[in-house]
């Protein structure tokens, strides 16, 4: 959805209320992907989170504008498709069968229908990817995400795109530090069926800001923080893991914080790229070529 188009309705794939069990005294909450019970007496207590009950799945604008997402259990937009405007949302069905849209007698239960929608033909979809999802399963059997990869060791990584795909096809994918969770390549389409796909690669390194004490002595200013050193691409080639396959075909750039030693807050410094540095007629280096080169 553009711009900034005025919303005429959203529609939830779930609920967050539930039926009330009076014989055991307590409330059940029931989800798309868990049920259970909490007790009213405070001797007993389970609960399993859905991330994705306060999410919209379907977006229709004013302007007739209709957008439909899913996500993964930890509440990650999985899939975007916008739908042509001509599409009947009372008719839209689920892949499991059945209407998309709830009764009137569902809604006044719990949840609205969950499942995954039989998208329209003529839709432009878009979709991204995530490490999967780290659980286990809760009291009643169902399954609950508590975070991704392989646990508590992928927590910096968990919300973030794996792999992107656009409305053409096209797919960008991204790799990332367990350390500290910064981006350590990015991997863009072929421009070209069986081209070489280009990749930018980031190296960080730990830092540590010092400031000037009240006595005037230099002291650390909390714990060490995680900075970008270097950017680095091949300009024509493919990157086989060391080095890019051609010769003086990589583009690097490094980043600066000042002096390790000293007062410092590690504020950026000017970036030092490895390509040629051209001076404009303003007296500035720049390693872009200039239209005209100045004499």
């Amino acid at each position: 959805m553009q711009g900034n188009a005025e919303l005429a309705e959203t529609r939830y794939d779930r609920g967050l209320l539930v039926d009330y069990v009076g014989s055991a005294g307590s409330y059940a909450y029931r989800y798309a992907v868990a049920t259970y019970t909490l007790s009213t007496t405070g001797s007993f207590s389970i609960a399993t989170i859905d991330y994705r009950g306060t999410l919209p799945t379907l977006i229709t604008s004013a302007a007739g504008d209709v957008e439909y997402l899913e996500y993964n259990l930890r509440g990650d937009m999985t899939r975007r498709a916008t739908l042509p405007r001509s599409t009947n949302i009372a008719a839209l069905t689920l892949t499991t069968g059945g209407a998309f849209l709830p009764t009137d007698t569902e809604l006044a239960i719990c949840c609205v229908n969950a499942g995954t929608l039989n998208i329209p033909a003529g839709s432009t979809i878009v979709s991204q990817s995530f490490l999967p999802d780290w659980g286990g399963v809760g009291y009643y059997g169902q399954y609950y995400a508590m975070g991704c990869g392989v646990g508590p060791a992928d927590d910096k990584r968990c919300g973030k795109a794996v792999a992107q795909i656009d409305a053409k096809g096209n797919q960008t994918d991204y790799v990332y530090s367990a350390v500290h969770g910064g981006i350590l390549s990015e991997t863009g389409p072929a421009p070209l069926p069986g081209g070489v796909r280009p990749q930018t690669r980031y190296t960080y390194a730990q830092r540590q800001p010092h400031i000037l004490a009240a006595g005037g002595g230099v002291v650390a200013s909390g714990p060490p923080i995680w900075v970008l050193t270097a950017k680095s691409m091949c300009k024509t080639s493919q990157w086989t893991g060391s080095a890019c396959a051609a010769a003086n075909d990589e583009v690097r750039t490094t980043y600066e914080y000042g002096p390790t030693t000293g007062v410092n807050n590690l504020n950026l410094q000017i970036p030092r790229s490895s390509r040629p540095l051209f001076r404009d007629e303003a007296g500035r280096d720049s390693d872009m070529m200039p239209a005209t080169i100045p004499r």
